[in-house]
């Protein structure tokens, strides 16, 4: 893929450590935007549109996860982008787990990120329907049914059709128990698309992870209450800080 068909948006403290956020299933980069704004005056933000999604075009062919994070890397190089704090929510979390497996990540945050392989039910109508729950999505969920709603998803192009399903029947197991830099979690009790049992999974085979539960929250639970999840960042991200300003 042409690096120059993906949509990314810079901003932030230009000598800070670089942030990389990585958005979820039929949004956009707008959807870590809030995450990125919380962090600016001390690191450097990267928003992303993955190929497929926003202003981005689709890949040339159905990329499987790893395809997602190589092209991640080779733009991430381009930007001069190396050992980033990288944070992935849902589909985003999934290539985030496979990038950290092999390339410099410093630190790793993982919102609501399914990893095993399933055939089950699709998970794009449970996704919708939370969607609808949470104000700062609101403006997006016309958007969204375009791409994930279970009677506009007959609509959608084979490919991206495609990378949907290789990426539900994944299971990154292995990348996982790969990864062994400081790793938080975030999940929703309620989170109906990826359940809390499969988030305490993933935090065992992830070395240094710890997982925190957000009561009554959904698969957006890390926008469902931004406050919160801003404030745990802040104290999992105090040294990256504190490395922006030593002499």
């Amino acid at each position: 893929m042409n690096l120059n068909d993906i949509n990314y948006i810079q901003y932030g403290n230009n000598k800070g450590v670089d942030m990389l956020l990585l958005h979820g299933w039929g949004v956009d980069m707008s959807t870590m935007r809030s995450i990125g704004d919380a962090f600016k005056n001390d690191f450097h933000i990267t928003l992303i549109d993955l190929p497929g999604f926003g202003k981005s075009k689709e890949p040339p062919v159905a990329y499987k996860i790893n395809d997602y994070a190589d092209i991640i890397k080779k733009l991430a190089d381009r930007l001069g982008i190396d050992n980033p704090v990288l944070m992935g929510h849902s589909f985003g979390g999934r290539i985030a787990i496979n990038y950290a497996s092999k390339y410099r990540v410093r630190k790793l945050v993982l919102f609501s990120t399914p990893f095993m392989a399933t055939t089950s039910r699709s998970i794009r109508t449970k996704i919708l329907k939370q969607m609808k729950k949470i104000p700062v999505l609101s403006k997006l969920e016309g958007w969204a049914k375009d791409r994930i709603g279970s009677s506009d998803y007959r609509k959608a192009t084979p490919l991206m059709k495609d990378v949907l399903v290789s990426a539900i029947e994944t299971d990154l197991s292995d990348d996982a128990k790969k990864i062994d830099v400081p790793t938080i979690m975030i999940w929703g009790s309620k989170d109906t698309a990826t359940t809390v049992e499969e988030g305490r999974k993933l935090e065992a085979l992830i070395k240094n992870s710890a997982l925190v539960v957000y009561y009554r929250k959904t698969h957006y639970a890390f926008l469902q209450d931004v406050t919160r999840t801003i404030n745990i960042l802040d104290r999992f991200l105090d040294d990256e800080r504190r490395d922006n300003y030593e002499i």
